[in-house]
């Protein structure tokens, strides 16, 4: 497999780049519009001649392919895993189980070690180098949200989901000695134990005075139902139902108990237990719209008004579900490449799209849409950056720093982010 390792070479001038960036943005300011550019900048922030002679020395000899970008404070170099390891003395590692289409199997590497000289002459490398980067934070772990084996009254799991008119809730229900319920619905809950529980009466509150209050029956046809965590040892079945027909818009709790086959009904579950969720519609082009003052349909035709969504980790769209989205929500489809489907950067794989290219069709479904008769590129950049095992932000900067000024785009939509700590 051929790997892309990118190296910053370092810049110069950079605040005063910052100052003026400032100041044309200030329309206070007599600079105001006065932008630099692509060569301008390049000219005052590119990397010195002689950190470009180091770094292209450094490379003579080795196998792989070595390109600078048109600023020359980036290169790409391009080579297999043995040759990455031999030319920066690191060893890397690639992990056991397969990895998803357009990602890289490795998935780290050891501390680099690179000439002195070389080091000096550079910003970062896109490799775990504690050279020049921190060592990753370390990220809080929080424990599994468990059930107790033994109570008096139902718990309700504290992540309520909620949607366009609906809540969703989990739950576990007590028998009348306080123990979990670990019987199947088809079994009768709580038939093990002695009284059944027959229905659950769910109380859905809303901000400040609404209601709604359902008594389901304690069924399959009714009650979503699988195996739930109630600690070590305390196995018991965790329940979930959906209830419609909400008010949007509104702070939304709710409140559940039992009633055995006896009569006898439980206390509610405990209201301080769990937050609010607040209900909103579903988000469609129409509503954007409507919400954010956009006009949908309206003819652009200047050739330079391009939009770009930046897609990494094995991301991809399927055109079949771009045009299936189109005819659900309504939008106009305009003919011509990089209308009615995106112009593609790089590759793509549309079966693939479909199961794991949830991120990356729904940046690509709503930016369409919303400027629907806007050229747009899918800009798909394969791979995965050793450093952070994440996005390859360098490479995809190299490209978009290398494509000529009268074709890039002038909007890019990047929904990825990562740590500015361990980026190099």
């Amino acid at each position: 497999d051929k790997l892309v390792v990118i190296l910053a070479l370092r810049q110069r001038n950079l605040a005063f780049l910052e100052e003026r960036a400032r100041a044309i943005s200030d329309p206070l300011q007599p600079d105001y519009g006065m932008y630099f550019s692509r060569d301008e900048v390049n000219n005052i922030a590119g990397p010195a001649e002689e950190d470009v002679r180091i770094v292209k020395e450094f490379f003579e000899g080795t196998e792989g392919m070595v390109k600078f970008s048109k600023g020359r404070d980036l290169v790409r170099f391009v080579c297999s895993a043995r040759c990455v390891e031999k030319t920066f003395g690191t060893k890397l590692e690639m992990q056991k189980s397969l990895a998803k289409p357009g990602t890289s199997p490795y998935r780290s590497a050891s501390p680099i070690k690179l000439p002195e000289h070389v080091a000096a002459a550079l910003d970062g490398v896109s490799l775990n180098a504690p050279i020049f980067m921190p060592k990753r934070p370390k990220q809080p772990t929080f424990p599994p949200w468990r059930y107790p084996a033994v109570h008096d009254i139902p718990v309700i799991n504290p992540n309520l989901i909620s949607g366009d008119q609906f809540l969703s809730l989990k739950f576990i229900v007590y028998c009348k000695d306080g123990k979990a319920n670990k019987d199947m619905l088809d079994d009768g809950v709580c038939s093990s134990h002695g009284t059944e529980i027959v229905s659950i009466e769910i109380l859905v509150l809303q901000h400040p005075m609404m209601q709604k209050v359902l008594v389901l029956p304690a069924i399959k046809d009714v009650l979503g139902q699988l195996v739930g965590d109630c600690g070590p040892g305390g196995s018991c079945v965790e329940f979930n139902a959906t209830v419609g027909s909400i008010q949007n818009y509104a702070s939304t709790t709710a409140r559940i108990r039992a009633h055995f086959s006896d009569g006898s009904v439980s206390a509610f579950s405990d209201p301080t237990k769990i937050g609010s969720v607040f209900l909103l519609p579903y988000t469609t082009p129409a509503m954007l719209s409507k919400f954010y003052g956009i006009p949908m349909g309206e003819p652009v035709r200047n050739p330079r008004n391009i939009i770009s969504v930046a897609e990494f980790e094995g991301q991809y769209y399927n055109p079949k579900d771009l045009e299936a989205f189109f005819k659900l929500m309504g939008v106009r489809s305009w003919d011509g490449e990089g209308r009615t489907q995106p112009q593609l950067i790089g590759p793509d794989k549309p079966v693939a799209g479909s199961v794991f290219g949830g991120e990356a069709q729904l940046d690509l479904q709503y930016i369409m849409a919303l400027a629907p008769n806007v050229s747009t590129w899918f800009w798909s950049v394969p791979g995965t950056e050793l450093a952070t095992t994440q996005e390859p932000f360098l490479d995809w900067l190299m490209q978009v720093a290398d494509t000529d000024d009268d074709k890039v785009p002038l909007v890019h939509s990047v929904s990825y982010g990562d740590d500015a700590a361990p980026m190099p």
